[in-house]
């Protein structure tokens, strides 16, 4: 079953303006730490830091990086619950994220390879349009495992879960690439263009990434609840294939 895009957004819209206060607690528990993380390692790098304090701002970071993890998968449990008409809470989701954590790290650094390797292959042999092909990349890789982080909040189930995520997106992948881009891949690649362009210019790069965490303040819970909708969507269709043998 083909996945219909406007249908997707609507309801995801729906859903997002009718919780919208526990979304955005979420988004806020996720974004505002990746700004303290930013202002962390731009001390922490500075010419002249002790290494005493380097050393605080990497395992500050790594602290940080757990918290953003587990609230991106605490906000897939709360999103789903609420489609099943489960009340849980903040707390009851981030609760149920608990023998989760790791598999999905595994996953998401090996999904973090198959992105960064090729990007250092072309930045090392200097190919002309490098940033651009790095960009392009980057929205149809993320598109091919786009179910992942669902499915790892909403699994039980060990295994390799990258290569389930690509073959659920099999028959879908031109509207999940979509959905990508509407949702997260543009304001990602409109924020990476302006830093190149802003380069060396402190006050106007302050400026994009204001403007850059307000947007995606509020785009993060939207986005997450697309990417429930369309998980739940392709995991029924999984189910049919496998109870039809088609």
């Amino acid at each position: 079953m083909k996945i219909n895009i406007n249908s997707t957004l609507s309801a995801a819209f729906d859903f997002y303006k009718n919780n919208l206060k526990k979304l955005l607690t979420f988004s806020a528990i996720s974004v505002l730490p990746l700004i303290l993380v930013q202002f962390v390692l731009n001390l922490a790098l500075r010419p002249g830091m002790s290494t005493g304090f380097v050393f605080l701002g990497v395992l500050f970071d790594f602290a940080v990086l757990v918290l953003i993890i587990k609230c991106y998968l605490a906000t897939d449990i709360f999103i789903n619950g609420r489609l099943n008409d489960e009340a849980l809470s903040i707390g009851e989701a981030f609760k149920l994220t608990r023998g989760r954590f790791w598999r999905y790290v595994g996953n998401a650094f090996l999904l973090g390879l198959i992105i960064v390797v090729p990007s250092f292959v072309l930045v090392f042999l200097n190919v002309p349009y490098a940033f651009s092909i790095m960009m392009v990349g980057f929205v149809f890789v993320m598109a091919l495992y786009y179910p992942l982080t669902p499915m790892a909040a909403l699994e039980l189930q060990y295994g390799n879960l990258l290569g389930r995520a690509r073959q659920m997106v099999k028959g879908n992948y031109a509207r999940v690439v979509a959905l990508q881009l509407i949702t997260t891949s543009e304001l990602t690649i409109l924020h990476n263009i302006c830093d190149t362009v802003f380069a060396g210019k402190t006050a106007a790069l302050l400026a994009v990434d204001i403007v850059y965490y307000c947007l995606w303040f509020l785009l993060v819970p939207f986005a997450a609840v697309v990417s429930v909708l369309v998980y739940r969507e392709l995991r029924g269709n999984e189910e049919t294939a496998e109870r039809t043998g088609y």
